[in-house]
């Protein structure tokens, strides 16, 4: 039921979900509600997920975005990743990825 809740139009807005996919950065967020990034939250995660931190891995093929590791926590500032698990969670992406790029 997620995924159907992060559906959405890749034609370019300035969010954050957009800036993620269009620039291929990894994007935590530790608090949503933060008056310096609410503007950059779009509508559709306010109404449909609303989660109070998340973090975006986006998984681009030859510099299009085709998919995205996104994890969250209801409250704000519950995820903190160490740069050991960071650096193995851009490994699962990047292998992902490669994955993709192999198959297709």
């Amino acid at each position: 039921s997620l995924a159907k809740r992060m559906s959405f139009s890749l034609v370019f807005t300035p969010d954050i979900f957009h800036a993620a996919l269009s620039k291929n950065v990894d994007i935590l967020i530790s608090d949503t509600k933060d008056p310096k990034i609410v503007s950059r939250i779009p509508d559709w995660y306010c109404n449909g997920i609303n989660a109070g931190t998340f973090v975006v891995f986006p998984l681009c093929v030859k510099s299009n975005p085709v998919a995205m590791i996104y994890a969250d926590a209801e409250r704000s500032v519950d995820i903190v990743i160490p740069e050991k698990e960071l650096s193995l969670l851009r490994t699962l992406r990047n292998q992902a990825v490669l994955a993709m790029k192999q198959s297709g």
